[in-house]
């Protein structure tokens, strides 16, 4: 099974404290990983990012992505853990 990205505690903790005030204790760390699959909320943000994401990828107009693509075909990875394979 392939994984879409990796969602890092410190990256988590981060954005909880400072958008509702504080982090999540152990507990509801472990909590939040189901949550993030069975919360619908937390879903479509989740297809509406792959969505937008996906539209920008595709979109190369003004030749926008041209050096990304070019250091990919060099053998260059950008966040090579963002986008995981088993």
């Amino acid at each position: 099974m392939s994984c879409l990205f990796h969602l890092y505690e410190e990256n988590v903790q981060s954005f909880l404290e400072a958008n509702v005030g504080r982090n999540l204790t152990p507990i509801e760390l472990n909590r939040i990983k189901l949550a993030l699959l069975e919360n619908e909320r937390a879903q479509f943000a989740l297809m509406d990012m792959m969505y937008s994401a996906g539209e920008d990828a595709m979109d190369n107009k003004d030749a926008r992505w041209d050096e990304i693509d070019r250091d990919f075909s060099n053998g260059v990875n950008l966040f090579p853990d963002l986008i995981c394979k088993e």
